[in-house]
């Protein structure tokens, strides 16, 4: 009996342990808060979809303050953010070329900072773009990146030297008169003649004819050029109807790459237009597209396809962008000045725009004869997509323009923190400036050495003024797995092993959700601080949760942005509730 009662004394106090090990499990697990599965946005649809906050909050604001109700706008933002836990608008508004401003202009901006101090939100500049340069560009058109274009042959009559191509370029029917069984002449590809693209004898803007696109999934005509380097204007007629986003594409390759793509809008049923368009080939294997990609309705007719060398045209003028002028037979090089009159261009179109060419005058005193053949060799802008002005990484006058943009921010809004627009530089490294310059062992210094250099620059002149700055920079031109590849558009070499040559305490901002883990590993492995830049203009914040999955996992990752290119707010304050840690529903509401 008494072993039988010590028995249960002991089956008793082995319960009671059991019970303690289940709470203090049970507690544990409590505070650890939701499951894997939970934090991952599965299971229980009303759990957080982070696992923690993150301490920057980041949203993206484009506005230009030139009225009043651009300053109220953004204060409807801030009053959205700052209610739903966001903690800094990065705002883009032009501070390019704010040494430039009207003084009513920067007014509007220290309004706009006072108001955003008022709520809490810190205003985040964005500025300082080289790939974007249009701010620099139009204090000084000169200042773009410059492609050589070599010995060009020009003949000189009655005192002025005109471009007369040695190896022109014609399109046998661009007309499309003389097409058999729907299919053009003097063009190297065309798809499906006489289904999606066909030869319309009713339709036309000179002749008896037009090629029509009947628009479906994917509809083109090709022009192949001679493998030489050589600047040429294609110039056609288009017209188009349709639905309201009618559009035709030129499209530039080199091989297989795409280096140019030029968007035609069209308006339904309207006139014919003209469309001119600078193309500069780079040596190789060059391709010249019009055509549709994904549209799947409308008709669009183009006619009088041809293509021709212009001359001088936006040619470029600084010290790393020569003009040289020499006899063709004898080599002997003519002085500006001497023997021709100072070559500009008063119509310089940093984005390559076209225009009457600038002309070769020459001087009666000078060792040009009326009758002789020069070469003449000169740097046009790099002319690619969205027709961005790419400044020169090389160029002083660059970065002087820069240093008074730092300095007039700082003056206007004294931030803390500054974000620098330098993504997408699909260029540079070409001009004069560029290709001379040498590192210490004489080898040259690469476009991702430039990259490097420019942007320390930049980080040492914003902390001329703001010694203790935190400063953000978009990922994609120091991402490996993004645009920092050794082929990137006209740039010689890439910008490869960029990310070397730029401070470490730079925080990087990763926008590719196709390959965020990859660059996000990337930049924490070496030592950068992250932030995801996220949203984009979706439907719902599916993509943000997956930021958020992905920067839980990465020990460098500081914050997130809702970033916006077509000014869609509609799920800002539920981006701020997700992001923020609260009980958001993860349907985004």
């Amino acid at each position: 009996m008494a072993l039988r009662r010590l028995d249960q004394a002991g089956l008793r106090k082995r319960r009671h342990i059991n019970f303690v090990l289940a709470m203090v499990v049970l507690l544990a697990l409590v505070s650890v808060g939701p499951t894997v599965a939970q934090a991952e946005g599965e299971g229980d649809s009303k759990a957080p979809a982070a696992r923690k906050t993150l301490p920057n909050r980041w949203f993206y604001v484009n506005e230009w303050l030139k009225d009043d109700a651009s300053v109220a706008r953004v204060r409807e933002l801030v009053d959205i953010a700052a209610a739903h836990g966001l903690n800094g608008m990065v705002f883009a508004c032009g501070m390019d070329a704010i040494a430039v401003w009207p003084e009513g202009r920067i007014a509007k901006l220290k309004q706009v900072d006072a108001y955003c101090r008022k709520k809490g939100i810190d205003l985040i500049p964005l500025f300082l773009s080289a790939g974007y340069g249009h701010g620099v560009s139009k204090q000084d058109p000169n200042l773009v990146a410059g492609l050589p274009i070599n010995d060009v042959l020009f003949e000189v009559k009655d005192g002025v030297a005109q471009v007369v191509p040695d190896r022109p370029i014609t399109v046998e029917d661009g007309g499309f008169e003389n097409a058999v069984n729907h299919k053009a002449k003097g063009f190297s590809m065309q798809d499906s003649p006489g289904s999606s693209t066909v030869i319309d004898t009713r339709v036309a803007k000179e002749g008896k004819a037009s090629l029509r696109f009947n628009l479906s999934k994917r509809e083109r005509l090709a022009i192949r050029l001679d493998k030489q380097r050589k600047h040429y204007v294609l110039r056609f007629w288009i017209r188009g109807t349709g639905p309201k986003k009618l559009r035709l594409d030129v499209c530039v390759y080199d091989g297989n790459k795409q280096r140019k793509v030029i968007p035609i809008p069209l308006v339904d049923g309207a006139d014919w237009k003209k469309i001119e368009i600078s193309i500069c080939t780079l040596g190789m294997n060059t391709t010249v597209f019009l055509g549709s990609w994904g549209q799947d309705s409308g008709r669009v007719w183009i006619d009088g396809v041809e293509m021709f060398e212009p001359g001088l045209l936006n040619v470029l003028r600084r010290s790393g962008t020569p003009v040289t002028v020499k006899n063709k037979e004898t080599g002997e090089l003519y002085v500006e000045g001497k023997d021709f009159e100072p070559i500009a261009d008063p119509n310089l179109d940093p984005a390559g725009r076209v225009h009457p060419a600038a002309p070769v005058k020459i001087i009666p005193a000078g060792r040009i004869e009326d009758g002789e053949k020069l070469l003449v060799s000169y740097y046009t802008p790099v002319m690619l997509r969205k027709l961005q002005p790419i400044l020169c990484l090389s160029e002083p006058k660059v970065y002087e323009i820069w240093r008074k943009a730092i300095r007039k921010v700082n003056d206007a809004i004294g931030p803390k923190k500054w974000f620098l627009d330098m993504d997408e530089i699909r260029g540079g490294g070409t001009c004069h400036t560029c290709w001379s310059r040498k590192k210490p062992n004489g080898l040259p210094v690469s476009p991702g050495e430039m990259l490097g250099e420019c942007v320390t620059r930049q980080v040492s002149m914003i902390r001329e003024v703001c010694p203790k700055a935190e400063i953000a920079i978009w990922g994609d031109m120091f991402d490996p797995n993004h645009n920092a590849k050794s082929f990137y558009y006209t740039a010689p070499g890439g910008f490869s092993g960029s990310f070397q040559h730029v401070p470490k305490d730079l925080i990087m901002v990763p926008w590719n959700l196709k390959i965020a883990e990859k660059s996000l590993k990337h930049f924490s492995s070496r030592g950068f601080r992250t932030l995801g830049g996220a949203y984009y203009d979706k439907s719902n914040l599916d993509g943000c949760k997956a930021w958020l999955r992905l920067l839980d996992k990465t020990p460098s990752a500081i914050g997130i942005m809702y970033t916006t290119w077509y000014r869609n707010y509609k799920l800002l304050g539920a981006f701020g509730d997700l992001v923020r840690g609260s009980q958001a529903q993860s349907d985004g509401r």
